[in-house]
């Protein structure tokens, strides 16, 4: 089935002002076109993730419609399981996957991280994401030097791409190319609101013909970051994924997919998630209240 949402997934994100086909990214127009192998860093919240598999993934255009199982475009790195082939993060986040370890043309591609250990022990409860755009010729032409991981680009990843998703490994639409224009707006939704190069929300548009609502999104990202940045089990996880279901009531199992069910329902449970949101949170600025829904728009 397809979500009614807060964001309409065959249009443009709603941020004030703003043509998202026309908008072109600064950091975009600043970097070398030659980005392939390519590297990041998986952060929760300031906290490097050791040890977290890292999953190039696209949103597959499916004869049966939405929410079909994304497509793994890893191969060859040693290492895989039910989700697809990963790399590994080292002990300061860090991850490279080598120009040979993938293959894609014409996909709207992001990445995903699950688990490893950001301080407090090893956890499967760590989901992050990071929207790549669409893959040409098997490269990025317009990636930033080092992508950045973390709650904020998760946030972007979810709200941009959650009419196409059940959770963070399921995410498609169907092959028509309305379907594919909406897609593709999708991932430049998800470059309107936060720098993957810079990790940060931004508090206007790159094309600066719009305004974020930067401190929501930076809410939001403190909300995962609580259970990020906690020991497996605590009450950071369990009272996100209690007040983060999903619309058949069952409970998200990591931050990313959880993003996305919020996301889907953006009206349940927001005093209590915001309660998640501390004064000395990593992400701000942020909201000093709790807001009337987590519509971002």
């Amino acid at each position: 089935m397809r979500f009614a949402w807060t964001l309409l997934a065959g249009s443009a994100l709603l941020v004030t002002g703003c043509s998202v086909a026309t908008t072109t990214s600064t950091q975009q127009k600043n970097l070398d076109t030659n980005t392939v192998p390519f590297t990041g860093m998986v952060h929760g919240g300031q906290q490097p993730i050791n040890g977290a598999r890292v999953y190039l993934l696209a949103v597959a255009a499916s004869s049966s419609g939405y929410g079909q199982l994304s497509s793994s475009l890893l191969s060859g790195t040693g290492n895989s399981d039910t989700i697809g082939s990963y790399v590994l993060t080292d002990s300061t986040g860090h991850f490279t996957i080598a120009a040979d370890e993938y293959s894609c043309s014409g996909d709207q591609v992001y990445l995903y991280s699950l688990g490893g250990n950001a301080g407090f022990g090893d956890s499967d409860a760590i989901g992050l994401m990071a929207v790549l755009g669409q893959c040409s010729g098997s490269s990025f032409p317009n990636l930033p030097p080092t992508v950045q991981m973390n709650e904020v680009t998760t946030v972007a990843a979810a709200y941009a791409l959650a009419g196409y998703a059940t959770d963070a490994t399921h995410m498609s639409g169907p092959t028509s190319t309305a379907a594919a224009t909406g897609m593709k707006n999708g991932a430049l939704n998800a470059a309107n609101l936060a720098n993957i190069g810079t990790g940060l929300a931004y508090a206007t548009t790159p094309g600066g013909n719009g305004t974020v609502p930067q401190t929501k999104v930076n809410s939001l990202a403190n909300i995962l970051a609580s259970c990020i940045n906690s020991a497996t089990g605590a009450t950071g996880c369990t009272t996100l994924f209690l007040n983060a279901e999903n619309a058949s009531s069952a409970q998200p199992t990591d931050t990313a997919t959880a993003a996305i069910n919020i996301a889907h329902k953006p009206g349940a449970n927001i005093t209590a998630l915001y309660a998640l949101s501390t004064p000395s949170a990593p992400f701000q600025p942020a909201l000093t209240g709790a807001p009337n829904d987590w519509k971002i728009g």
